[in-house]
């Protein structure tokens, strides 16, 4: 009875340990724009590119980041039921609000989920972006995603400058969209 406490113990200690792994990298880690991508590594004379898609919003229209083209644009990854992914939104708000009139879009790309969850969820909470679906995960998994939440800033002719595994603050999202938004 002993063992079997003990094997218990160690195991669900192992667990533990995976799970704050987990948690730490999903807040903590930051990723470049080349390996993000899955691509060999972009050299300063040729950034990542974002990748092209086509997308159906809430409304169910069709949006495509070549449409997107000549704006900034922040990419947000995300689910309902994501903790980290809802702890940020409200920052993502005061980020979409306040650089509205900077020529950036912000656009959130609700991963797996269907639209009526997705819409459900951004209208009780009033958040004002355009929302994405990618209910079968094709561009999620294009950009090599397996965390959520995950933001990827897009400059106005499509090169990825910033790309971040797990929750961003307010401050953490100004401080990445500045320098693309301010080279306009």
């Amino acid at each position: 009875m002993k063992r079997k406490g003990v094997l218990w113990g160690a195991a669900s200690l192992a667990a533990a340990a995976v799970v704050a792994g987990a948690v730490y990298v999903t807040s903590h880690y930051d990723v470049s724009e080349a390996s993000s991508l899955g691509s060999e590594a972009a050299s300063a004379a040729e950034p990542a590119r974002a990748l092209d898609f086509t997308l159906t919003d809430l409304e169910g229209n069709h949006v495509s980041m070549r449409e997107l083209r000549g704006r900034t644009v922040y990419l947000n990854f995300w689910t309902t039921w994501c903790k980290y992914c809802k702890k940020e939104m409200p920052a993502l708000q005061k980020v979409s609000e306040a650089y509205k009139d900077r020529n950036v879009v912000v656009v959130t790309v609700n991963v797996g989920e269907d639209r009526q969850t997705a819409l459900d969820y951004i209208q009780s909470h009033g958040y004002p972006f355009r929302v994405l679906l990618d209910e079968k995960k094709k561009l999620t998994e294009a950009y090599g995603i397996t965390s959520i939440p995950v933001s990827i800033i897009v400059d106005p002719l499509g090169n990825v400058k910033h790309k971040r595994v797990g929750a961003m603050t307010e401050a953490q999202m100004r401080e990445a969209l500045d320098p693309v938004a301010q080279a306009q």
